[in-house]
């Protein structure tokens, strides 16, 4: 017995509860290998596949710069905390850092901080206070 159609269903998982069924069919001949067809039809359903979930170029947002400040920058908004405190703290990347302080500091630390319109963001070694 000749087979004369070679049929591939395949269930794909999208993720978020969404699935994406494709199906393909192809006739085949008695020169036709149906292994070799079938596997015609699963690079087929990959190449829908990538097709359907591929996103185009221009749906991605584009990557705002954040301008970083400049030395002089840094260093007018480490003038807003009090002399004292200024050799604790660092700018970067928009970000105030503080050294290991007591917490009386950085409760009085924190408030300037809070006053000029920045939160603190607990990340370990890597905690800070960013622009709001």
């Amino acid at each position: 017995m000749k087979l004369d159609r070679v049929k591939l269903n395949r269930k794909y998982n999208l993720g978020n509860y969404e699935t994406l069924d494709v199906g393909f069919e192809a006739e085949t001949t008695e020169q036709d290998n149906p292994l070799d067809v079938l596997k015609g039809l699963e690079d087929l359903a990959e190449l829908y596949l990538q097709s359907r979930t591929m996103k185009p170029e221009s749906s991605k947002p584009e990557k705002k710069e954040t301008p970083q400040p400049t030395k002089q920058q840094a260093n007018n908004l480490l003038e807003q905390f009090p002399p004292d405190y200024r050799s604790y703290l660092s700018v970067k990347d928009n970000k105030i850092f503080i050294k290991f302080v007591s917490k009386e500091k950085w409760t009085e630390i924190n408030q300037v901080a809070k006053g000029l319109g920045y939160e603190w963001i607990s990340a370990g070694k890597d905690s800070h206070w960013r622009k709001k």
